[in-house]
């Protein structure tokens, strides 16, 4: 195989050499710094530290800019800018999980080089030699206080507990505390397996800005190396007492909480004066080592504790409902929808219209109120063929009747705004019920208290929007061509139900017969090869069902309850004989089709009588 870096022998000169062989000490150093750094239990945010980085830093770059170190060029070689802004929640994950595999790939390639051109130990140049003895040095010195503060902070831990003997007196319950009592209301069997999925997924800051939402705290603290806690607050009020409360809070960025990897946070804690409160709150998992280093953490300071895992955080955010109860994923600041389109809240139908031309109604609107503004969300019916003129005035009017609208989605909300008026507007104009359906709205607007500080700001709308009295509106030039398009897609009442009717019955027969197969199987009446045979027997005749079932024309308004519910039905039912299809068999073992099948199947027993109650409905 021939070498890369054989072009490199041609023009070999002693210099080269003699620079290549720094190249590799000053990188190696460079690798030692860093793992000094990320090493132990501790990240120790060092000024100095990080000034001998930079130093590594230029005078590598300094080397490379050699012709010679063209072929090395193409690597990307420095793992960080600097190291005063790096995550100092989990530091060490960065190193572990990119720089040190970026570092080790490029010095891989320095000693490639050095092995094809034989080069031997040279003497240093004399600024490097200088270079590296003070690096050195420093490390020595480093290395030594770190291994100081780590033992001093264990020894804090130490001085009050034995062992694993720790007393449970200092931990309190999530709904001891007065802001977060609502989550009484949400038992844990209330928390399905999609809602824990999801919600391990929630990035930090959005967990950061639910959390002070509920606590109506929303002044954010700087993510900086300097940063005590997540939130630091005195919002916190258990059985009426006000208490200071640090907030450490792990993302789906730390999938496994490890004391490793939040020691150094731990050690901030104890530097707070009168804390009365430490919470840890996390969408991962938890290591012993970290749920018992932030137990002694809690009782070195004093202070009462709560660990808040995915399944209370689930029910937390649920409760004060900033994410879906289905599925867990947030809900729209605008909307009050989650991504699956499932609503917040119902809201209040006021069918407010002018007593004069132009006439409009206000026929939905929303309470998405939080901890910084007092927010309201309206669908407005209007007629289409008004002038652009016209439906501005439409605007302003409703925005000047919705200002001092007093409605509330919810005690907890109505005690902290009250009769204040509206923050923030948003409007929606639709010509009709399709429109809102399909989300084709004619305008959107937005309306924004000019008192309200910019901190509270919504993200609001494109740029491109214009301003008619202070008030933004974005135009949807597509509507009309949306429109067409969208009426060429509906079906007629009678055509759905008659659609939706045949396709319901063909599968429920079907599936019968696939829960009565299931059955003899359990009991031993036919083999496992038996019941594979006859589920694969109608897999496909359920397939194409399932596949008619997609091309059914879309449904008015009164009709939509009824066919999301059948929809719903033909997904459980497609389900059950996935899992024994040819393709689930390979994918599937033994014990997880039986375990899936048998949940569908209850599934479908439960979802059955629904169609039946929505059917009745549209008569």
């Amino acid at each position: 195989m021939d070498n890369e870096y054989d072009n490199f022998r041609v023009n070999e000169t002693v210099n080269f050499a003699r620079a290549l062989y720094s190249l590799k000490l000053l990188y190696e150093k460079m690798i030692e710094l860093l793992e000094t750094f990320f090493s132990g239990y501790m990240a120790i945010i060092d000024r100095e530290l990080n000034r001998n980085y930079l130093r590594l830093c230029f005078r590598i770059n300094e080397i490379l800019k050699d012709s010679y170190f063209e072929k090395l060029n193409r690597y990307e070689w420095q793992p960080f800018e600097n190291l005063l802004v790096l995550d100092i929640d989990a530091p060490e994950a960065i190193w572990e999980y990119g720089g040190s595999h970026l570092c080790y790939n490029f010095l891989n390639e320095i000693e490639k080089l050095l092995i094809s051109m034989e080069v031997k130990p040279y003497s240093l140049f004399t600024e490097d030699k200088r270079l590296l003895d003070s690096i050195n040095t420093y490390l020595e010195i480093y290395s030594r206080n770190k291994v100081h503060h780590e033992k001093k902070f264990f020894n804090n831990l130490e001085k009050r507990v034995k062992g694993f003997e720790i007393e449970m007196n200092n931990l309190i319950e999530l709904s001891d505390i007065d802001e977060f009592s609502a989550i009484k209301n949400v038992p844990n069997s209330g928390i399905n397996k999609e809602v824990i999925e999801t919600i391990t997924n929630i990035y930090e800051h959005d967990l950061e800005r639910f959390i002070r939402e509920i606590l109506f705290d929303p002044v954010e603290t700087s993510h900086d190396p300097m940063e005590i806690a997540d939130i630091l607050t005195d919002h916190v009020h258990i059985k009426g007492e006000k208490r200071l409360t640090a907030f450490i809070l792990k993302g789906k960025s730390m999938k496994k909480i490890t004391s490793k990897g939040i020691t150094h946070q731990f050690a901030k804690l104890q530097t707070i004066s009168g804390i009365r409160l430490i919470v840890l709150a996390f969408v991962g998992t938890i290591q012993d080592d970290a749920r018992r280093d932030f137990i002694r953490t809690a009782d070195n300071i004093g202070c009462d504790y709560l660990i808040i895992n995915a399944q209370d955080l689930s029910r937390l955010l649920i409760a004060y409902e900033k994410i879906c109860s289905i599925d867990g994923t947030i809900y729209s600041e605008d909307l009050g929808v989650c991504k699956n389109k499932h609503s917040r809240e119902e809201g209040i139908i006021l069918q407010i219209n002018a007593k004069e031309e132009p006439l409009f109604s206000i026929i939905k609107q929303k309470d998405v109120s939080n901890a910084g503004s007092k927010r309201y969300t309206a669908t407005v019916l209007v007629d289409r063929h008004y002038t652009k003129e016209t439906f501005q005035s439409i605007i302003q009017q409703s925005i000047t009747i919705l200002k001092t609208s007093n409605y509330q989605r919810n005690e907890y909300l109505k005690a902290k705004w009250g009769n204040n008026p509206a923050h923030i507007i948003w409007l929606f104009l639709a010509s009709d019920l399709e429109d809102v359906q399909n989300v084709n709205w004619i305008c959107r607007a937005l309306w924004i208290d000019p008192n309200l500080p910019k901190t509270f700001h919504p993200l609001g709308l494109p740029n491109d929007c214009e301003i008619y009295k202070g008030i933004k509106i974005s135009w949807n030039k597509n509507y009309k061509t949306y429109k067409k398009l969208y009426k060429s897609f509906y079906g007629t009442k009678e055509e759905i139900i008659r659609n939706y009717q045949m396709i319901t019955s063909e599968m429920v027969k079907l599936t019968n017969k696939g829960v009565s197969y299931n059955e003899n199987y359990k009991q031993g009446i036919i083999s496992e090869t038996e019941f594979i045979l006859k589920m694969q027997a109608i897999e496909p005749t359920v397939s194409e069902l399932y596949k008619k079932a997609s091309h059914i024309p879309l449904e008015p308004e009164d009709c939509r309850a009824y066919a999301g519910a059948c929809q719903s039905l033909f997904a459980i039912i497609h389900d059950i004989f996935l899992f024994y299809s040819k393709k689930g068999v390979d994918i599937w073992s033994k014990k997880d089709r039986e375990y899936l099948v048998q949940d569908k199947i209850t599934q479908f027993k439960e979802y059955l009588p629904l169609i039946n109650i929505e059917e009745k409905k549209l008569n």
